[in-house]
């Protein structure tokens, strides 16, 4: 275990009747964020659960902060911190007195830095929770979460319904606390874009497997769109596609970025090759067959 990691995760799975999360390994720095992306049903928000100590793990092991975690394990709990979209604040309760009931129940809870964050984050901490928009919601529990000084920033879909205003600002908030308070960030989402801008890191998951991790530099270069008339893929080579879906004006692809595009001279001046964002990445890395298009055969 490096001194510097906020979490390793080794061959991590969780058994459920109709579903299981196999054989997931993993490490995250502290100061860097990782996104975790993958269609509805993938197993994106069982992994943050398993992480946190929610679900009792089947398999594997998990360490934070150099510390391997049980389910009970109650002091290594507190090094992590986790937003969901469910919160179980008492509604009639104040900013102020939730945070002083639930804040009881960590040994290192900071009251007077979760207020400087009300402060900071604009929220009146004589308000109750019933009062707040959803955004204002979220960055109650960050201040919340953050007043406890975890290691680890777990946020399980944080901005889903958000609007795009508030979006920018939560990411911005993010990338300035990974340096600030010297912690890893663990962001599960199906907002690609949000990822686009502060990610380290991109994982992504399909039906309970890991399918993919890298830095997101990484992952950004591995792959290229092809758009092109239908009638072209009879001479394309199918095996540098991933996937293939019929468009309006003929078909689009993903494919590697490798010396077998570059090495099809005779058909480049025909196809348009784009760099792909993490959205069709994911669309592409995802589709259970390469469809077959009319006119390609």
């Amino acid at each position: 275990m490096q001194v510097n990691e906020a979490i390793r995760v080794e061959n991590l799975s969780k058994n459920f009747r109709k579903f299981n999360l196999s054989d997931i390994s993993f490490s995250l720095d502290k100061g860097f964020i990782m996104g975790i992306i993958g269609r509805n049903g993938a197993g994106k928000t069982t992994l943050m659960k398993l992480l946190y100590g929610v679900y009792t793990k089947s398999q594997g092991e998990v360490y934070i902060d150099g510390k391997r975690f049980y389910k009970k394990d109650y002091k290594v709990r507190q090094r992590i911190g986790y937003i969901a979209e469910e919160d179980r604040f008492l509604l009639e309760k104040t900013l102020l007195e939730n945070a002083k009931a639930f804040g009881s129940l960590y040994d290192q809870f900071d009251v007077d830095y979760f207020k400087e964050l009300l402060c900071k984050y604009n929220l009146d901490e004589e308000k109750t929770p019933d009062q707040l928009s959803k955004g204002m919601k979220i960055k109650f529990q960050l201040a919340f979460v953050l007043a406890n000084h975890p290691k680890l920033l777990l946020l399980d879909e944080p901005t889903g319904g958000l609007d795009p205003i508030f979006r920018q600002e939560f990411l911005g908030i993010l990338q300035g606390l990974v340096e600030e308070e010297n912690m890893g960030v663990i962001i599960s989402t199906h907002i690609t874009t949000d990822l686009d801008k502060i990610a380290d890191y991109i994982m992504i998951l399909d039906k309970g497997k890991m399918i993919s991790l890298s830095t997101k530099e990484e992952l950004m270069d591995e792959y290229r769109l092809i758009k092109g008339p239908r009638e072209i893929l009879r001479s394309l080579p199918k095996e540098i596609f991933i996937s293939v879906k019929s468009t309006n004006s003929g078909f689009e692809g993903l494919a590697h970025h490798s010396k077998k595009i570059a090495g099809q001279e005779e058909w480049l001046h025909k196809i348009v090759i784009e760099n792909p964002d993490l959205s069709d990445i994911l669309y592409y890395l995802t589709q259970t067959s390469y469809p077959k298009i009319s006119g390609s055969s």
